[in-house]
C-alpha cells in the first residue's frame, strides 16, 4: 500500500485526530519499504473542548496537543491533521 504523503524520506510523520473526548496521535516512519508505527497515544480532552463536532475551546485543545507531543517525545516535523467540524470534503481523483 502506498501512502502518497510519506515519500522516500525516512523522516517521521504524525497523524493527529481530535474527537469530542480525546486527541489521538500516531507517529509513522518509513524503514526500507515498510511504514512502521513509532509511537501512538490517546489523550483526554477537557469537557466542552469539542462540542457537536466544533472546537469550542482552542486553548484547551492546544494545551492538550502540546502536552501530548512532549509525552510522545516525537521528532516529527510534519503532520496530517483531522479537524473537527470538517464535514465538507473534496472528492479524490
Amino acid at each position: 500500500m502506498q501512502i502518497p504523503f510519506i515519500g522516500k524520506q525516512s523522516e517521521p510523520m504524525l497523524g493527529i485526530d481530535s474527537g469530542s473526548s480525546s486527541l489521538k496521535i500516531v507517529e509513522l516512519a518509513k524503514s526500507g519499504s515498510e511504514i512502521k508505527v513509532q509511537s501512538a497515544g490517546g489523550f483526554p480532552l477537557p469537557p466542552n473542548t469539542v462540542v457537536e463536532g466544533r472546537v469550542d475551546n482552542v486553548d484547551a485543545l492546544t494545551q492538550t496537543l502540546m502536552r501530548a507531543l512532549q509525552r510522545l517525545r516525537t521528532k516529527a516535523k510534519h503532520a496530517a491533521v483531522a479537524v473537527p467540524g470538517s464535514r465538507d470534503h473534496a472528492p479524490l481523483t
